[in-house]
């Protein structure tokens, strides 16, 4: 079975959005979950005119999205998580029925891709079918596109509730590059996410940033290293022999056997000319 997590606050309009896009699933194996943050708009009553189609509802005070998301991981019951807050819609009505045929594998994480919709405007966001830490240094997951196991919380941790805007993405990395979790991108669009959030808003740029830096250099200071010391390399790198191995680090061959060869490289022809 699979728990879909919403969290909501005073987002009215977007929690019955989200409530009518669930119930309008062909799967049906699933629990639904609503963690509202003792909204003031109405959405308390749009949750009760759900009720009888919810498998646990709340509406109490929080201290943020991440305390939200980690009661709705206390009490989900489902083998899988999916957390599709308010205002995020599936992409169609076969969403479900088509992800959840890949469940068979047992793997740690399924994602598939977002489409970003606001402000006039929308985007597809495609995911990497390999997850790496260099990719994870500057970008993440969206979490209406992952179906993530249960217990993969249990092993790694939950949401740290001391981060406002970086939790999900310090999640994902540690999963992934700490603790080995396996995993497998599904090619097509999951939900249309929606860009009136928090984390999307330009104003919080900055401190998507500072959260992340903290992270880096406190849990993953060496790879952090490695990786800030090939950048340097790679940017002054314009003539050969260099220029080919900066377009194997840019394509699919091994960036630690790249990484290799240009430390060769570098020691046999210190300088270009």
């Amino acid at each position: 079975m699979l728990s879909i997590i919403t969290i909501n606050y005073n987002n009215r309009a977007g929690l019955e959005a989200t409530l009518k896009s669930v119930q309008s699933q062909t799967y049906q194996d699933f629990e639904h979950i609503v963690i509202d943050g003792h909204s003031t708009d109405g959405s308390k009553e749009v949750i009760e005119g759900y009720k009888e189609k919810l498998s646990y509802c709340v509406s109490e005070p929080d201290n943020g999205v991440y305390q939200a998301m980690n009661k709705g991981i206390a009490v989900a019951k489902g083998e899988y998580l999916q957390f599709l807050n308010s205002g995020d819609v599936f992409e169609d009505t076969d969403v479900l029925l088509d992800v959840s045929k890949e469940f068979v594998s047992a793997l740690d994480i399924y994602y598939g891709d977002l489409l970003f919709v606001g402000k006039g405007e929308s985007r597809v966001q495609d995911y990497p079918d390999k997850l790496t830490f260099s990719y994870f240094k500057n970008r993440s997951l969206g979490h209406p596109a992952a179906f993530i196991k249960r217990d993969l919380f249990e092993r790694v941790f939950y949401y740290n509730e001391n981060l406002k805007i970086c939790s999900d993405w310090e999640f994902f990395i540690h999963a992934v590059c700490k603790h080995n979790a396996t995993y497998q991108h599904i090619s097509r669009i999951v939900a249309k996410f929606d860009t009136h959030g928090m984390s999307s808003s330009p104003e919080y740029k900055s401190l998507i940033a500072e959260e992340q830096d903290v992270i880096l250099r406190r849990d993953f200071s060496f790879f952090l290293k490695e990786i800030e010391q090939y950048e340097v390399a790679l940017k002054r790198i314009e003539k050969p022999p260099y220029v080919w191995v900066s377009r194997l680090w840019q394509g699919r061959f091994s960036r630690f056997a790249t990484a290799k060869l240009l430390k060769l490289l570098l020691f046999i022809f210190p300088k270009t000319k």
